[in-house]
């Protein structure tokens, strides 16, 4: 006995057999491993090859997909100062059962220009632009997946009140085997909310929190003294997950903890420790502490250091350690080089968890870094 796969003009791409066929009756045969695609037709026939008799064959059964598409988004800050910049990420979720190929824009507040700076998991690429509308280049998502795209947004001189984006996305599938075309689905959209404030004359102050805060967190997970619920700090991992490209996690809630728990003092996992930590601090504004404190950092917030001179705010610098620990993900770890950039990564990111060189804190005022002129770990030291 064998199964055939034939594609739409009639031929045979692949034919396998079941394994050892038992006698008896009302038997099911199951075949695992077969190349199907999203849309498919099957039937079966039985009879002897070459005895003449007519095969007995089965009702064809059509199994078409469901292909589904959703969109949300957030800014960070979601408040900005007149020439302020703010981070804006878009996350498009296949919730199909179906590929899909993702087109999205983004319609811009007549307040928000686009500054760049695009970064994504899935090689998103910079988009087009007519007037406030953004058109991102057609991008490819997997069932299941998510793709996270991230730009920056700047406030004009006399931006005030409200300034929120719209970003809209339309799935296409393209079914390889049935006549017909495509298959949209969509449009659907997200607002993005932001607020101008005209009075800036004293800036937001961040409260960043350290490694040692996060572990905490962590610890206490499901017990009345924590700061966070577990559905916070769920939220919370979440948005580390998808700001990043370096965690890749199924379950965000166990592996956010999980890189804080794990062992090793220097390179990369204290690396990875304080770059979580990093990001958690921006993800967690919207996510007041029980006791009624705050924990937050803003990506617009500007910043200076040596060894990454090229980032100007708090979200160009997640962006450009995210690249450096990818880049060094397949590099031997005790490397001259490789340790530096590590201990470049974890200084910066620990100076900023402790409030040091990103302008006044809610907490006690440290000093800020000053540069040594110095490149890698060399370029910070403090006062």
């Amino acid at each position: 006995m064998s199964i055939t796969l034939r594609n739409g003009h009639n031929i045979g791409v692949v034919s396998k057999e079941p394994g050892p066929i038992h006698k008896g009756h009302d038997l099911e045969v199951q075949v695992s491993g077969l190349p199907l695609p999203s849309a498919f037709a099957a039937w079966a026939s039985a009879g002897s090859g070459a005895d003449g008799l007519s095969p007995d064959g089965s009702t064809p059964v059509l199994c078409l997909p469901n292909p589904a598409i959703s969109v949300q988004g957030s800014a960070s800050p979601t408040g900005v100062c007149p020439n302020g910049i703010t981070r804006l990420t878009i996350e498009v979720s296949n919730v199909g059962s179906a590929p899909l190929a993702a087109h999205l824009t983004a319609e811009l507040p007549a307040a928000l220009a686009f500054a760049g700076n695009v970064t994504s998991n899935c090689t998103v690429g910079v988009p087009s632009q007519s007037g406030q509308r953004l058109t991102f280049p057609p991008f490819d998502v997997a069932v299941g997946h998510r793709c996270t795209v991230n730009f920056d947004a700047r406030a004009d001189a006399t931006c005030s009140g409200a300034a929120t984006t719209l970003a809209t996305v339309i799935g296409i599938h393209l079914p390889p085997c049935l006549a017909g075309g495509e298959e949209w689905v969509g449009p659907e959209s997200a607002t993005i909310p932001a607020t101008c404030s005209s009075d800036c004359s004293s800036s937001a102050q961040n409260c960043p929190r350290g490694v040692g805060f996060w572990t905490q967190q962590c610890a206490q997970i499901g017990k009345r003294n924590g700061d966070f619920s577990r559905t916070q700090l769920d939220a919370i991992a979440r948005c580390v997950d998808a700001r990043t490209r370096i965690f890749d996690w199924n379950n965000a809630g166990e592996q956010f903890c999980a890189t804080f728990a794990g062992s090793g003092l220097n390179g990369r996992p204290q690396a990875l420790r304080e770059f979580a930590a990093l990001v958690a601090n921006t993800c967690a504004s919207a996510s007041p502490l029980a006791s009624g404190a705050s924990v937050s950092l803003s990506e617009g917030t500007a910043v200076g250091f040596d060894c990454f001179p090229q980032c100007k705010t708090i979200g160009s610098l997640i962006d450009a350690m995210d690249g450096v620990l990818i880049q060094l993900a397949d590099q031997q770890p005790h490397g001259s080089n490789t340790r530096a950039e590590y201990e470049c990564v974890e200084r910066v990111a620990k100076a900023i968890n402790a409030g040091r060189g990103i302008g006044p804190t809610c907490g006690e005022q440290v000093p800020a870094l000053v540069p040594t002129g110095g490149t890698g770990s060399e370029g910070l030291r403090a006062p």
